[in-house]
C-alpha cells in the first residue's frame, strides 16, 4: 500500500515502507497521467473509427442504390420507336447538316 506523507516540508512517498523522495512522486504522477491521456485517446480513435465504419456503410448503401437505378439515357431509350414525328425531325436534322458541308468541286483530269 502507498501513502503521501510531508516530511519537513517535502512530499514522500512511502511504498511496502520505503520513503521516495519527491522526484519519484512526479514521476510516477507524470507515468500515471500519460496512462490516463493514452487511455483517453484511445476512446477517441474508438469512437472516431465507429463513425468512419458507419460512413462507410451509408456510402455502400448508396453505391448499391446506384446499382439497382437505370442511367437517364437507358431509362428513355426507344421511346421514339416507330415515331413517324421523330423520324421526320431525324430527316430534317441530317439535311441540314448536309446542307453545311463545302460542296464538293468538279475534278480535273490530266
Amino acid at each position: 500500500m502507498s501513502a503521501l506523507y510531508s516530511i519537513g516540508g517535502r512530499v514522500v512517498l512511502r511504498s511496502q515502507g520505503v520513503y521516495h523522495h519527491r522526484a519519484y512522486v512526479v514521476r510516477s504522477v507524470v507515468a500515471v497521467e500519460q496512462h490516463l491521456e493514452s487511455l483517453m485517446a484511445s476512446a477517441r480513435l474508438e469512437q472516431r473509427v465507429a463513425a468512419l465504419e458507419a460512413e462507410v456503410v451509408k456510402l455502400k448503401s448508396k453505391l448499391e442504390e446506384r446499382e439497382t437505378i437505370k442511367s437517364w439515357w437507358e431509362q428513355i431509350a426507344g421511346t421514339f420507336h416507330n415515331d413517324p414525328i421523330y423520324e421526320y425531325a431525324m430527316r430534317l436534322g441530317q439535311q441540314y447538316r448536309r446542307s453545311l458541308r463545302p460542296k464538293s468541286s468538279p475534278r480535273r483530269r490530266k
